[in-house]
């Protein structure tokens, strides 16, 4: 499942933070993820999907990039 939303997302995995990048131009094609829990449906929004801005220095990021914070495990 991991590959295939690093696939529909057009992310890049970024070393120094650990985390998926994706760009600016994609963020408009997101589309909600949704999971189960405990046969509960839970679902993130695309800017669910994305960490705030303002951690991307602290977390050795870019300022003005888009980090993803769905991850494996």
């Amino acid at each position: 499942m991991y590959r295939r939303y690093v696939k529909a997302t057009g992310a890049v995995y970024h070393n120094k933070t650990r985390l998926l990048q994706i760009p600016s131009a994609h963020y408009s094609n997101l589309q909600s993820l949704s999971f189960i829990i405990d046969c509960n449906i839970y679902k993130l929004n695309p800017n669910a999907q994305i960490l705030p801005r303002t951690y991307n220095t602290h977390l050795g990021g870019d300022a003005d990039h888009l980090y993803l914070a769905v991850s494996d495990l």
